[in-house]
């Protein structure tokens, strides 16, 4: 049995290639649930523990350009040094395991 104190399990699936794909694959077989990248921290602080819980990120989710404006994904590849990511602040999963009710050795 998962222990509640630790909070729900969730899952971070980069990208959309084969291992994704094949990773995700085995992830369905669990009673499961997909939500938006945006949604993590709602479900850290209000999620079911009896379930997992799974988010995909792409690039546009954690790259922002320097100059502002949107992700663009041609640009991106070849001028990668116009942006930076957030996914270290916003997604990672280190910062997930950080709930009021779990001491964390990392900031939130």
């Amino acid at each position: 049995m998962y222990p509640e104190s630790l909070g729900p399990m969730i899952f971070t699936f980069t990208g959309a290639g084969n291992v994704s794909q094949g990773a995700q694959g085995v992830f369905k077989e669990l009673p499961h649930e997909y939500v938006s990248p945006l949604d993590l921290q709602n479900v850290v602080e209000t999620g079911d523990c009896h379930k997992v819980y799974a988010t995909v990120v792409d690039k546009a989710d954690h790259l922002y350009r320097l100059a502002g404006g949107d992700y663009d994904d041609e640009e991106f590849e070849k001028f990668p040094d116009r942006y930076d990511s957030i996914f270290a602040d916003k997604v990672s999963l280190i910062q997930l395991y950080s709930t009021s009710n779990t001491p964390s050795n990392y900031p939130s």
